[in-house]
């Protein structure tokens, strides 16, 4: 019998930015059992939430979504943009005695 579910990964670092004069936006994402959906559970960017099916409809809504709201909330960041989407998800297997 195989059970899987998604967990953040709450002990990761922070990411330090890279040689690079692109700014970063962090998402940690989060599976929620009860609801069978990805979340936005943390963002380096205040205000950003969102929710999907999975991991990846969330991350390929996600440009969307920071361009919103950096123009909504006159957030002070220009050009190319990087997104970092931080998750982890287990799997656990069962084997016979």
């Amino acid at each position: 019998m195989l059970s899987f579910s998604g967990q953040l990964a709450l002990d990761m670092p922070m990411f330090a930015p890279r040689h690079s004069t692109m700014s970063r936006v962090i998402v940690k994402a989060a599976y929620d059992d009860d609801a069978r959906v990805w979340f936005i559970e943390w963002s380096s960017l205040p205000g950003l939430r969102a929710e999907a099916d999975s991991v990846e409809v969330l991350r390929t809504r996600l440009p969307g979504l920071v361009e919103d709201l950096i123009e909504l909330n006159g957030v002070d960041l220009h050009g190319e943009i990087a997104i970092e989407v931080i998750a982890r998800t287990h799997a656990t297997a069962y084997a016979a005695a």
